[in-house]
């Protein structure tokens, strides 16, 4: 719920174009469409105040997870018990993969889009270890050539959109 509303307040930012347009065209008072020095500033603290929590959080859970070591984790009648740590742990990295390629494309920012590439290439490195790790798989020589496999396909993929 909570989620959805925050998509729904965030809608103007990517549409920004359009409305600085739209009010523009109302003659808004004193409505200067030019960028502000002040606006790249917060938008560079808002991402550290959000991107590093969440990747502090997912980590350590999952390196945790690796190791054996028992955490915490939702009650075991919850939804989160349910759908299993490894879409616990990935979908945060993947909302936040898509919120980066947002404000790659809105912003036409180089730095955004890279930061996507890792995040991609994060997620679907934690998720096939996940995998791994929670299947009682053995990790060998295999599973690290097949996980490089993946990161580079996701790369390629990446780089040709």
């Amino acid at each position: 719920m909570v989620g959805s509303l925050g998509a729904v307040a965030l809608l103007p930012l990517f549409f920004g174009q359009n409305a600085r347009e739209f009010f523009t065209s109302l003659n808004w008072p004193n409505y200067k469409s030019d960028h502000h020095e002040l606006a790249s500033n917060f938008r560079i603290l808002l991402v550290i105040i959000t991107v590093l929590p969440i990747l502090a959080i997912t980590l350590y859970s999952a390196f945790a997870s690796f190791s054996g070591s028992p955490i915490v984790g939702p009650i075991p009648a919850s939804f989160f018990s349910r759908i299993g740590d490894s879409k616990n742990y990935l979908l945060p990295l993947s909302t936040m993969f898509l919120i980066f390629i947002a404000h790659a494309h809105r912003e036409k920012s180089s730095r955004f889009a890279f930061a996507a590439a890792l995040l991609l290439n994060l997620t679907i490195t934690l998720g096939y270890l996940l995998h791994l790790v929670t299947n009682h798989h053995p990790i060998g020589p295999t599973e690290w050539i097949n996980l490089l496999h993946f990161n580079v396909i996701a790369s390629a993929t990446f780089a040709l959109g």
